[in-house]
């Protein structure tokens, strides 16, 4: 018989696209949530209980980032836990929604998703009231360390926390599914043509590397990130000028492309407003979708063959 350190290896999802559809998928209302546990020891050598999945699939982020840094806080969760109806707005109303129960307390006080007080005081850091209010809609950030987390580069005064690694990861990796959601529903909702092919291919013209590096700058991430690295403000530059020009993903795709990083960062503060707004999908989509519509317009208005 396996043990069970061995059977909470098998029940882990093996691939990102796999967590990514969880991730993304939307509960089944009146479901009760059942999850999946398993006991095993974390990295610390201490017995822990892992909650990982639904029968659905659907797996909490938080509890994912507990299992991987070893916190037992998971044991604690009871085995059912019945699920909220999501809100539901009017079509066409952008009034805000109740964030989810899950709340934003669990999700803001994690220890992956903040900055320590004692570093932001090391760092000297500032929180950027004006980009917030000025590209972010005036986002209230209920913990404003998780948005210093999301703009801060791994290199950023590296001399003052030689064993200090913190950066703006996961809020990338969280940004970039939330904002894969967002993107694919504005096409699912406008796209004439609904087919799998027509659906991906316009998708992909959006969900790029490129395009969010285009928007961080059009948007001014760039003002507002912690970098001090010569070479990585060299780099960032030098992508500014060349597409200082550029208005459409048409012309975007003909200017040459050079590495840079600022991508990373716009996927970072959509995590980020993901995370602190209590894991709400709208209150992202009012900051971002302003953002990514110019381009989504324009992939919907191409002719694209099957």
């Amino acid at each position: 018989a396996a043990s069970p350190a061995e059977q909470l290896t098998r029940r882990r999802p093996q691939s990102g696209t796999r967590i990514a559809a969880a991730f993304l998928c939307q509960p089944v209302v009146h479901k009760t949530r059942h999850f999946a546990v398993a006991s095993g020891t974390n990295s610390t050598g201490k017995s822990a209980c892992f909650v990982m999945e639904n029968a659905d699939g659907f797996v909490d982020m938080a509890d994912i980032l507990d299992e991987l840094e070893g916190h037992d806080a998971s044991a604690t969760k009871v085995t059912k836990t019945p699920l909220k109806e999501a809100p539901k707005a009017a079509a066409g109303s952008s009034t805000p929604s109740t964030p989810s129960q899950n709340g934003s307390a669990a999700a803001t006080t994690h220890p992956h998703f903040v900055l320590k007080p004692e570093l932001v005081v090391k760092l000297q850091m500032e929180y950027p009231d004006k980009f917030v209010e000025e590209r972010l809609g005036g986002y209230q950030f209920k913990s404003k360390s998780t948005l210093l987390r999301a703009l801060l580069h791994r290199t950023y005064k590296q001399s003052k926390r030689p064993n200090n690694k913190t950066f703006c990861d996961p809020l990338d990796y969280v940004g970039d599914y939330v904002l894969k959601f967002i993107i694919s529903q504005y096409l699912l909702e406008h796209c004439a043509v609904k087919t799998k092919e027509q659906l991906a291919q316009r998708r992909a013209l959006v969900e790029c590397q490129e395009v969010y590096a285009l928007l961080a700058v059009r948007n001014g991430f760039h003002e507002a990130v912690f970098i001090d690295d010569r070479r990585d403000w060299e780099h960032l530059n030098e992508y500014i000028k060349n597409v200082k020009d550029v208005q459409t993903l048409k012309q975007l795709s003909s200017v040459e492309k050079r590495r840079c990083f600022i991508q990373n960062f716009f996927q970072s503060v959509a995590g980020a407003v993901y995370v602190d707004s209590g894991y709400d999908l709208r209150a992202v989509e009012r900051v971002f979708l302003p953002m990514l519509k110019p381009f989504l317009d324009e992939v919907l208005e191409m002719e694209l063959g099957d």
